[in-house]
């Protein structure tokens, strides 16, 4: 009887063991199975940043250029070259700059309504 118990103890063991194995297995497997879903989603983001690093060396490289700073100067300061061509805006001096004001002189209401019955 002391036989029957100890191998029953000694089944319940192994059971708990093999439950426990397993449960740790799972754990690993979905631990696992994140890193490889976040080792994905980064090397992608790796890709996207290179990519964004190469536009950005290459607008460098460009904004230091003769060709970029000759751009730059015609359309912040208004600069030309020889071969530009130029409209300049000719002033007539003979335009009223400054219009005449008209100064009315104002009536009394009586005096209207005077005119307007007596005319």
């Amino acid at each position: 009887m002391l036989k029957n118990i100890f191998k029953i103890f000694i089944n319940i063991v192994l059971i708990i063991a093999i439950i426990s194995t397993g449960i740790n297995v799972a754990k690993q497997f979905m631990t696992l199975k994140e890193a490889r879903n976040k080792n994905i989603y980064l090397s992608e983001q790796l890709i996207d940043f290179e990519k964004n690093n190469k536009d950005l060396l290459r607008k460098i490289e460009y904004a230091t250029t003769s060709a970029f700073l000759e751009q730059q100067s015609r359309i912040i300061l208004g600069m030309g070259t020889n071969s530009d061509y130029w409209i300049t805006e000719q002033i007539d001096s003979d335009i009223n700059l400054y219009p005449q004001v008209e100064n009315k002189k104002e009536e009394a209401n009586i005096i209207k309504w005077i005119r307007l019955f007596t005319n």
